[in-house]
């Protein structure tokens, strides 16, 4: 099967935003191959695009996240039927306006991607997600929890770590190499946030993307 335009995209995406210079060998071998003229080609969007995006959005918070979500979808939701698991949003603006967030589209949609991800595979089956916005002091909280295992509080220093992956049961059961989360936390930066984390054993685990508000 042919590589995508948006494949490659979002291969350099990922490189990009865990610190790695996207080159074009870097890339070919985040998708698994191809054309290197394809590559290149799109390389050529995808810088294009990076230059547009230098000074993200002015995005209405509740709208940004809701969008995103939606594009989300159909790398999300496959994955969360097979495994019983319900995704519900909440959004809690009360006594706010909507307020708006400096958002970069699809630097956004790739940190829910993995926050949704992450909770899907490593949460309970059968159990719900829970996706929330709502208002801090000085901007947005986008949370995601589960209602997995939890993770030991002396591991949670290594989750936003390159290849931080931890040895849990859950962990154990899923491929990946670890980037993820390394990603959340870069995206959450380049935004002027922050990312955290709360969890213990047993009592599942919540990643929160702090975006700071603008007037």
């Amino acid at each position: 099967m042919a590589i995508t335009k948006e494949q490659i995209w979002a291969a350099a995406d990922d490189l990009d935003a865990s610190g790695q210079k996207p080159t074009l060998a870097a890339v070919r071998k985040a998708v698994g191959g191809g054309s290197f003229t394809t590559i290149q080609d799109a390389m050529k969007d995808w810088k294009a695009r990076q230059a547009a995006h230098a000074a993200p959005a002015r995005e209405p918070a509740p709208g940004a996240v809701l969008e995103r979500l939606s594009e989300v979808g159909a790398e999300i939701w496959a994955l969360a039927k097979a495994r019983g698991v319900t995704v519900a949003v909440n959004i809690d603006n009360r006594g706010h306006d909507d307020g708006y967030v400096r958002g970069d589209r699809d630097l956004l949609r790739r940190a829910l991607v993995n926050l949704l991800g992450n909770a899907v595979k490593y949460g309970a089956p059968d159990s719900t997600v829970e996706l929330t916005l709502q208002r801090e002091n000085d901007g947005w909280a986008v949370s995601v929890r589960d209602h997995g295992e939890g993770i030991r509080q002396d591991l949670l220093p290594r989750l936003f770590q390159r290849f931080g992956r931890l040895p849990t049961a859950a962990s154990r059961r899923e491929a990946g190499i670890g980037l993820g989360l390394m990603i959340v936390k870069t995206v959450a930066e380049r935004h002027g946030g922050r990312a955290s984390v709360k969890s213990d054993s047993g009592e599942g685990t919540t990643f929160t993307l702090h975006l700071p508000a603008l007037r």
